[in-house]
């Protein structure tokens, strides 16, 4: 991943070798950046920092091109990156425009229509109840698309029940978009100590997949020190790529399923069914 930067000594460095600045880059960029200098499987691509549309002036479209051809001539995903997006009490999903199989020639449009989003209403509305600070500074992230045969999104530990130690992975056939936006139906998974449970079946993942799933989600917030929200796609050739990380929101504590006993004494475990355990 690159960085474009007005600093012509630095014009295209490697972005999991460079310290990730979560002002400069945003949140979503920045989040890359770490995983990338991991080692984990992220999408090749390139940020273009909030001041850069005006530095560069006309030479804008030729650098956006320029970093892009340095990347190949395939097609591109065009996304924000928020210095206040995708943090634990903040996610803005869904309030940026996301354009996804862009070519080269339409990159530098696309990039100011990502730029134009964050002036629109609803995001002056969704920040102005967070606080009435100026907004964020916000860049846009540049990815090579990955043409999934499957693709979704995982958390490390279950949003429903808080429990810690059980992920869960929801799964659509190729791209993840209608699944983030809410148009598809996903095949769910619960995967708890290498143990894989389809809850909703549709023949999207194997148990194997949806364990592999799981396991990126867990490193993920080994990495980032919290409990993880992930979105994933596999290719056809069965790669596994991170396609975005961000700390869970609302989090609930997990369910204690141990009661007191009436004397007070050691409390008795029970299962989900209200039986004791031996």
């Amino acid at each position: 991943m690159v960085v474009i930067q007005l600093d012509e000594q630095r014009a295209l460095p490697e972005l999991s070798d460079a310290a990730a600045d979560r002002t400069l880059w945003g949140s979503k960029a920045a989040n890359l950046a770490v995983a990338a200098a991991a080692g984990f499987r992220v999408p090749q691509g390139f940020v273009i920092t909030d001041d850069a549309l005006a530095e560069l002036g006309r030479r804008f479209d030729e650098a956006v091109a320029g970093a892009a051809a340095h990347l190949g001539n395939g097609r591109f995903a065009v996304r924000s990156s928020g210095s206040a997006e995708d943090l634990a009490d903040a996610s803005y999903a869904g309030l940026y425009e996301t354009l996804l199989d862009v070519e080269i020639p339409d990159l530098a449009k696309a990039i100011r229509s990502v730029f134009a989003s964050a002036a629109t209403e609803r995001v002056s509305a969704y920040e102005s109840r967070r606080s009435p600070v100026a907004r964020s500074p916000m860049a846009v992230l540049v990815q090579t698309m990955v043409a999934p045969v499957a693709a979704g999104v995982a958390f490390s530990a279950n949003p429903l029940t808080g429990t810690r130690d059980e992920a869960v992975v929801s799964a659509v056939r190729g791209l993840a978009e209608p699944l983030v936006s809410g148009e598809a139906t996903a095949e769910q998974w619960i995967v708890k100590h290498g143990h894989a449970h389809r809850a909703q079946n549709q023949d999207v993942l194997s148990p194997a997949e949806a364990i592999a799933v799981a396991e990126l989600a867990y490193q993920a917030e080994g990495v980032f020190g919290s409990p993880q929200d992930i979105e994933w796609a596999i290719d056809d050739g069965g790669r596994l790529f991170l396609i975005q990380a961000r700390p869970m929101t609302a989090l609930p504590e997990p369910v204690d399923w141990t009661r007191p006993d009436r004397d007070c004494g050691p409390g008795t475990s029970v299962s989900a069914n209200g039986s004791p355990k031996q």
